[in-house]
This record gives C-alpha cells, sequence and structure tokens, in this order.
C-alpha cells in the first residue's frame, strides 16, 4: 500500500507539472492510475523472457535454478516422508531425478522450472 502511495504521490506531481496547479488536484486520479497499474498482472512475452535469459549470466543463472529446485525438493521431502514413511528407496530414486532435473535444466538453460524438474520423471512413465 505504501508503494501505491508513492507511485500515486509521483504521478499528481508529474501532472501538476504538465499541466499546472498543484498535485492535490491531480491526487485523486493519480491514485486511481497507481492503484490499477498495482493491480495488474505482469505480463512477459517469451521474446522478453528469452532476452532476459541470455543477458543472465551463469552464476546468476545458476543462483535462480539452485533457489527453484531447492523449494520442489523441500516439498518432494514432505510428500515422501508424509508418503513413504521414510523408505529410502524412494528417497534416494527421487533424489536421482530431480538431479538429472537440475543437469538438465543447466545444459539446456531452462527457465521453467516445472518444465525441468519433471523432464526425468518423464521418462519412466
Amino acid at each position: 500500500m505504501k508503494n501505491v502511495m508513492k507511485n500515486a504521490w509521483a504521478i499528481a506531481r508529474m501532472g501538476a507539472k504538465k499541466f499546472g496547479g498543484s498535485a492535490k488536484l491531480y491526487f485523486v486520479e493519480a491514485l486511481r492510475l497507481a492503484w490499477a497499474d498495482s493491480r495488474a498482472p505482469k505480463v512477459e512475452t517469451v521474446a522478453e523472457k528469452v532476452a532476459r535469459a541470455k543477458a543472465m549470466s551463469q552464476e546468476e543463472f545458476d543462483a535462480i535454478v539452485d533457489l527453484k529446485i531447492g523449494f520442489i525438493v523441500d516439498g518432494m521431502k514432505k510428500h515422501i516422508l508424509f508418503l513413504g514413511r521414510n523408505m529410502d528407496w524412494v528417497k534416494r530414486e527421487v533424489s536421482s531425478l530431480v538431479e538429472e532435473g537440475i543437469a538438465q535444466m543447466r545444459k539446456e538453460r531452462i527457465i521453467s522450472v516445472e518444465k525441468a524438474a519433471f523432464l526425468s520423471i518423464d521418462k519412466y512413465y
């Protein structure tokens, strides 16, 4: 909410500078614009994703991959512990599948975590 208000005042100041008057006169409409901007979904096209991925260094990419894979692994561990009741072979199998997914992701520089995490699982079904 704080950022919305800051953006609204910035928009109001720009309106006052451009059209004259005080920022208070433009604040209501500026707040409406700032609120709509904060609520609008941020859509990123495929071309923008590819450009962002190409501009990213390998270290940055690896850090993002490690973070996202960590979330997947933590979620899998919870399900394995709940369903498998500490079966070691299940843990080893899922762990190897995740490692294969990570290797494939790094090889192809795939941004989509869902695709990379389940690349190796698909070949067993």
